[in-house]
């Protein structure tokens, strides 16, 4: 029902302000954009998005949603511009310069003027140009010049500027026009009739610029000669008429020409009249601030009373193959109608829970508020499901754990198509608290495995003792080498039977208190958990111990930064990781032929102890993962800056079972896999440490692993 309610409420809108009289134009008022009434400049970002400067700030149109951003204490903003190069929107406004930046929570508006030195003030900035590396913020009272993240001021007052190529047009009020160059002006020229007013716009060709003034008409400015003459047209007498006071190029020969108080003309350089706009004819006022063309060939025209938008396509006055045709976006994923994620193309979303519901915005920008195109959405996960729509959402309902792809195309053309993806891993202990019967199975097989475990090490201790019994005096040395794994082995034993032991006797007690208590108190559950987690963790370890002594070494190709991300993303919803930064000092492409199970192993062992040991006392807990090269010794190194482990236990610390007191968190086991997988890889730990923090370094020479990377290694 909901898809079919979103149709008819747009058509209501569409009817309510979309009072246009002229086949296709478009109107939309404050209304609907939810900002201020007059619109003074219009700019497109690289993925087609629009921005508005109204007298209520800047707001944003992705095709489907209007977004309103608002400035410094609500001031009103007078021009954006959009740089590529920065992929910033830049605003200036009443008394505000800044831009506007996009996050995956959304836009934010960073002021710049507390980068002005002083107590400079201005009224408004209302033009912004982009000269090379330079930000140039036009006001009546001076020009700021933003680069290297500072602003210098430039006495140019009571002037406009424009940008045509390589030329930067300055022109005083009723004086001179100059050619701005290297921060100071140069070959200064005055208009025949030129009293008070200023250039309005410069149309640049291939040889020669057009440059418009509203009262004394054309000049053209020959770039050969650099000489510059009027332009004998009719057009000079028509744009007086028209009031002209803003333009933008269709074509080199086709303008569209904006009035201050007679709408909007499409005329040639010769004053051929070809269309008009006006009230009578669909636009909401006929004085034109701003006028833009957008992506899909449409004709944004800012006035006082809001935005009109003209299809010029549709109207025969612009050719259809230069119309710049829009790839349809993902703008927005709504998480149980309550979190949102702003998505750009690639994006992966990673949820440690299942959402019962997923809300994907999408459209294609620049495309009709009230008439949108036909998309077809896909949604793949073990297949792929097809989906056309007219509306510009979609819910998705029961999502379950996996990984899942996210696609939005044009039909008429499938190669226009973005993407992003979404990975849910809730983990499985949920699954058990939603299942009870379930928990008593898992517990079975849990106490089974550790049961098989115990008989398999006891099996592997009498055929042991049998070999060594066999031997003969010529092999005391080896002997005394099973002698060592022998005393390992028990105590391998003992303490893995007791530590499995005791967290099923806890559940099994916890279980019981639960059957005769009458309430379900949250606190039984929460020591269920840690009991479970304490046994997956005991299990664990004692699969990593077996298959690092019958597992023959790996050798396969491991990219070390891509590594380390692996295992930082492992330990991301580990106990306490949220307070500790994770700092990858890995250097891009640095490639070792070795075992990535043990090396994974080896780091998750190192991380998950500086997670636990974290300091939090320190103001910014962190560990760092480093590599660096010494002559043909590799060394890897784990630092982070907690607690520290006391000098008496750092000699014992990598011994098998090892905890410095009963009450000490872990098994006793990941150091000593470390140790152990450490020696079976070819490389030597060194570890120091002190209140201040630990290091562990992984020292082995480099062609034992084939390192390989031309930027390290030089």
């Amino acid at each position: 029902m909901k898809p079919l309610f979103i149709f008819f409420a747009s058509f209501a809108v569409s009817a309510l302000f979309a009072q246009s009289s002229i086949e296709h134009v478009t109107t939309y008022d404050n209304r609907v954009y939810n900002s201020g009434y007059a619109v003074y400049s219009i700019t497109t970002a690289n993925d087609g998005t629009l921005f508005f400067a109204t007298s209520g700030g800047v707001v944003a149109y992705d095709g489907s949603t209007w977004t309103p951003i608002q400035l410094d204490e609500n001031r009103a903003a007078h021009t954006v511009a959009y740089d590529s190069v920065s992929n910033r929107i830049y605003v200036g406004g009443t008394n505000t310069l800044g831009f506007i930046t996009k996050n995956g929570s959304g836009y934010q508006y960073i002021s710049l003027m507390d980068r002005i030195k002083g107590n400079d003030k201005f009224g408004f900035c209302w033009q912004i140009l982009f000269n090379n590396k330079e930000v140039l913020f036009q006001t009546y009272e001076r020009f700021y010049s933003f680069k290297k993240d500072s602003i210098e001021i430039l006495d140019i007052s009571n002037s406009y500027m424009f940008i045509a190529d390589e030329y930067t047009y300055v022109t005083t009020i009723g004086d001179t026009v100059s050619i701005y160059k290297d921060s100071s002006l140069v070959y200064k020229w005055k208009p025949e009739g030129l009293r008070n007013e200023s250039l309005y716009w410069v149309h640049p060709l291939e040889k020669v610029h057009y440059l418009f003034f509203p009262t004394i008409g054309t000049f053209i400015h020959d770039l050969e000669t650099n000489t510059v003459k009027k332009h004998a047209s009719p057009l000079n007498t028509k744009l007086k008429d028209w009031s002209f006071y803003h333009a933008v190029a269709l074509s080199d020969s086709v303008l569209a020409i904006g009035t201050w108080n007679n709408g909007l003309y499409i005329a040639d350089l010769n004053g051929n009249e070809i269309a008009k706009l006006e009230t009578g004819s669909g636009i909401l006022s006929n004085l034109i601030y701003f006028i833009h063309l957008g992506p899909q060939g449409k004709l944004w025209i800012g006035t006082d009373y809001g935005i009109s938008v003209w299809d010029i396509r549709e109207g025969g006055i612009f050719d259809k193959d230069r119309s710049n045709p829009m790839t349809p976006r993902f703008n927005v994923v709504e998480l149980d109608h309550a979190v949102k994620h702003y998505v750009e193309p690639g994006d992966t979303i990673h949820l440690n829970y299942r959402p019962e519901s997923v809300e994907l915005g999408f459209s294609i920008p620049g495309d009709d508020y009230f008439n949108q195109q036909p998309l077809q959405l896909e949604i793949m996960r073990y297949k792929s499901t097809l989906i056309d729509t007219l509306i510009t959402s979609y819910h998705y309902h029961n999502i379950s754990n996996g990984f899942y792809q996210f696609s939005v195309s044009d039909p008429s053309d499938p190669t226009r198509k973005s993407t992003f993806y979404m990975a849910i891993r809730q983990p499985w202990f949920h699954w058990l608290f939603e299942n009870w019967e379930a928990i008593i199975i898992t517990l079975l097989i849990v106490g089974s495995f550790a049961i098989g475990i115990i008989y398999i090490q006891n099996t592997t201790k009498k055929r042991l003792e049998r070999l060594v019994h066999e031997k003969t005096r010529d092999l005391e040395l080896a002997n005394k080498n099973l002698s060592e794994i022998n005393e390992e082995l028990d105590n391998f034993i003992y303490r893995s039977s007791h530590d499995l032991i005791a967290p099923v006797k806890s559940v099994k007690g916890l279980l019981e208190i639960m059957k005769i208590s009458k309430d379900n108190n949250p606190e039984y559950f929460k020591m269920l958990e840690g009991r479970i987690l304490r046994l997956e963790q005991i299990i664990s370890e004692i699969n990593n111990y077996i298959k690092s002594s019958k597992k023959p070494v790996a050798h396969e190709e491991i990219e070390l930064k891509g590594l380390v991300e692996d295992v930082f993303d492992d330990l991301e919803y580990y106990e306490e990781a949220h307070r500790v930064k994770f700092i990858n000092n890995m250097p891009e492409g640095t490639f070792i032929d070795s075992d990535k199970e043990r090396w994974k192993i080896i780091l998750s062992n190192l991380l998950q102890n500086s997670i636990k040991y974290f300091d939090p006392g320190k103001e910014s807990p962190f560990v760092a993962v480093t590599l660096s090269l010494d002559g043909d010794l590799l060394t890897l190194t784990v630092e982070d800056n907690g607690r520290g482990i006391p000098a008496k236990y750092q000699q014992k610390v990598f011994d098998i079972f090892f905890r410095a007191s009963e009450g000490t968190e872990g098994t006793g086991l990941g150091l000593f896999l470390v140790k152990r997988m450490s020696a079976i890889l070819g490389a030597e730990i060194q570890l120091t440490s002190n209140s201040q923090g630990t290091k562990v370094s992984l020292e082995l020479p480099i062609h034992k692993v084939k390192f390989r990377q031309a930027s390290l290694a030089e």
